[in-house]
């Protein structure tokens, strides 16, 4: 089969139309239809129905198999050129950086790593995306999950991922709240209160409503990346937040354990399996070191 008009596929079904994928890969809408009809020829079975464009079953099945070679031929083109790269530049090492795990290891990553090596701050599936398709050595990737799940990301093929820390989830008042003075706090306790809608800062409140299943009040958005900023807004009284416990904060704020749902923040390190370029291993290095220097550890504080 053509990796390319597997890729067609993928992007039909992503679409939903054969128009907007011909526009998203740069084909014409005849060269795309041409591409399916000549995949379903191949294998003998209709992949698409096409009033509404969506998936057969066959097609359902195969575009799962596609999207996992798609990322495995990434991964190999990824890896050719940086063995093609090893001993001829002396280039930096590239790491991703979700934020929330940024802000617990990126100063102390990136300190003995002056010169050498660079910092992407991403979403965490960016992150991984970006170690698939070879703009990234490495990916720190964190979240929150159930006690001992993995982080809740698509997994391609030809990448491993270790575990660097598990440590529990901290919720920030404004020092002069109610209950900023518990020594624990459960969901149950903030029913009312609203949080601060802040991706790039702490846990966003999307990834806890992803891991407790109930909704949580939105307060005011703040699409910044400014750790001040945020326990500013915080301290003002704009919304609650979250972050992996043990992470530094301003002031006026306070951390409180939240001890009900049981959660986990989890940091992965995500890298190509049978990568062993140096400035790769020497990086891992890095991150490791790091993870100790910041007191991280496997298993909740």
């Amino acid at each position: 089969m053509d990796l390319r008009a597997l890729r067609t596929l993928v992007a039909v079904v992503d679409e939903r139309s054969f128009s907007a994928a011909a526009d998203e890969l740069g084909y014409t809408q005849s060269a795309v239809s041409q591409q399916i009809a000549s995949l379903e020829r191949e294998l003998g079975v209709a992949l698409l129905s096409r009033r509404p464009v969506a998936p057969t079953p066959a097609g359902e099945a195969l575009v799962e198999q596609a999207r996992e070679l798609s990322a495995r031929a990434e991964a190999a083109a990824a890896q050719a050129r940086r063995t093609a790269a090893a001993g001829v530049d002396e280039r930096p090492a590239r790491i991703a950086m979700s934020p929330a795990a940024e802000s617990v290891l990126g100063g102390v990553a990136c300190s003995g790593a002056a010169g050498w090596s660079t910092l992407d701050v991403l979403p965490a599936g960016d992150a991984v995306a970006a170690l698939v398709r070879g703009h990234a050595d490495l990916a720190v990737v964190d979240g929150v999950t159930a006690p001992a799940d993995p982080l809740p990301l698509d997994r391609p093929l030809g990448l491993t991922v270790d575990l660097l820390a598990e440590t529990a989830v901290d919720v920030l008042l404004p020092q002069d709240h109610p209950l900023a003075r518990r020594a624990a706090l459960t969901l149950d306790h903030l029913d009312h209160a609203r949080w601060l809608i802040a991706p790039a800062c702490g846990i966003s409140a999307d990834a806890l409503e992803a891991v407790v299943r109930r909704p949580l009040r939105r307060g005011l958005a703040y699409g910044g990346s400014s750790t001040t900023t945020y326990c500013g807004l915080i301290a003002s009284g704009a919304g609650l937040g979250a972050v992996p416990a043990g992470a530094p904060h301003g002031a006026g704020v306070v951390a409180v354990r939240l001890d009900g749902p049981q959660l986990t923040h989890r940091v992965e390190l995500w890298r190509h399996s049978h990568d062993r370029e140096p400035v790769t291993r020497a990086a891992s290095r890095l991150v490791r070191a790091a993870t100790e220097r910041a007191g991280l550890a496997p298993g909740p504080s």
